[in-house]
């Protein structure tokens, strides 16, 4: 395993513990969080951040991230805040042959309802920037996310992490 994988693999067992922990019980007076309904909107949040990311919008995928969200990718320094996410993104949403296509294995939300996880598998096409090849790579991520006072979700920590073995240059 690379060290990359080691971290999401540590990051969702992190998560796992921390899900768990924040389900311990509250409050009599606090309402039951309708979880099932919060894991449908992250479902949805997932599909507008892959809806933007293929849509070249790199303002509007930033825009899905909290004041304090970071986006770290397999071999790139973290970006930390809306605007450093965006600015990171800005190189793929001006590559023309990038698309990314999520299958999410995993939802889970706290029992409390205002924090939870995606568990993910990617397919992301790309142009390498020195051979100007498509480059087609598979890997895995995690979103950590957060519900607002609003109760929309947003993403704190989103992991992507390419398989090893994954990016293979298709010939011109």
């Amino acid at each position: 395993m690379t060290r990359f994988q080691l971290a999401g693999a540590a990051m969702a067992a992190l998560m796992a513990a921390s899900l768990g922990a924040c389900g311990k019980a509250g409050p009599a007076t606090a309402p039951a969080a309708d979880t099932a309904k919060d894991a449908d909107a992250i479902r949805a949040l997932e599909d507008q951040a892959t809806a933007a990311a293929n849509g070249h919008q790199y303002d509007r995928f930033a825009a899905l991230y909290a004041a304090d969200g970071v986006f770290i990718y397999g071999g790139a320094p973290a970006a930390k805040g809306p605007a450093a996410i965006g600015k990171s993104f800005a190189s793929f949403a001006n590559d023309k042959a990038f698309n990314i296509k999520l299958t999410i294995d995993r939802v889970e939300v706290g029992k409390a309802g205002d924090i939870g996880y995606a568990l993910w598998r990617y397919e992301q096409a790309s142009t390498d920037p020195k051979t100007h090849a498509v480059v087609h790579e598979v890997g895995n991520g995690i979103d950590t996310l957060r519900k607002g006072a609003d109760g929309g979700w947003k993403f704190v920590v989103s992991i992507q992490v390419p398989s090893t073995a994954a990016a293979l240059a298709v010939k011109p």
